[in-house]
């Protein structure tokens, strides 16, 4: 069934492909976008996560996977996939660097309010007390300005695709939006 299911994907997709376009911004850039989707899975309770990251507003990376434990706050979840975001955020910098682009920071985009605002100050709460401390990480990295994160409206979250069920026309609203480009346009 699951094969099937990809096939069909293979077969309505086949028009599509990714174009790399160094040109379209001035400057080097490396954005990356984290989402999670809440106790998505009905039996496990586990949440979804994934994010999203474009060179100059080209994808160039992407990740959706459950998470390993059972979240237990919309805020947990989201926090969670920053973290890894912001781990792939980095090691993209790195790369970078590796290739000559200079960069001072990156810039990653969350849709949670609250995960933004754990990220950034280190108070204890209640409420997020239960928060293993690995996750933590990520006001290091803030702190050292290697690391922005900046709130994004759920509607242009692209990383939204790696966590969420759309419709065609929706799904097609966002391809456009990661420059996802109909080749046959092109011919």
């Amino acid at each position: 069934k699951a094969a099937l299911r990809v096939l069909k994907y293979l077969y309505h997709t086949r028009g599509k492909s990714l174009i790399f376009d160094p040109s379209i911004r001035e400057g080097q850039e490396v954005a990356v976008y984290a989402d999670s989707s809440w106790n998505t899975d009905p039996d496990t309770r586990r949440s979804r996560q994934g994010y999203f990251g474009l060179f100059n507003a080209c994808p160039i990376t992407w990740k959706s996977r459950m998470q390993k434990f059972v979240a237990l706050s919309s805020c947990e979840a989201e926090y969670v996939a920053l973290t890894d975001a912001i781990k792939e955020a980095l090691w993209l910098m790195h790369l970078c660097s590796e290739l000559r682009f200079s960069m001072k920071s990156v810039v990653v985009y969350c849709d949670n309010q609250s995960a933004i605002k754990l990220a950034e100050h280190s108070m204890i709460r209640p409420r997020t007390k239960h928060i293993q401390m690995r996750y933590h990480w990520i006001r290091e990295q803030i702190k050292s300005g290697k690391v922005r994160i900046e709130y994004v409206a759920t509607q242009c979250n692209l990383a939204d695709l790696m966590t969420k069920c759309y419709q065609p026309r929706e799904m097609e609203l966002m391809l456009k939006q990661i420059q996802q480009i109909d080749r046959l346009e092109n011919i």
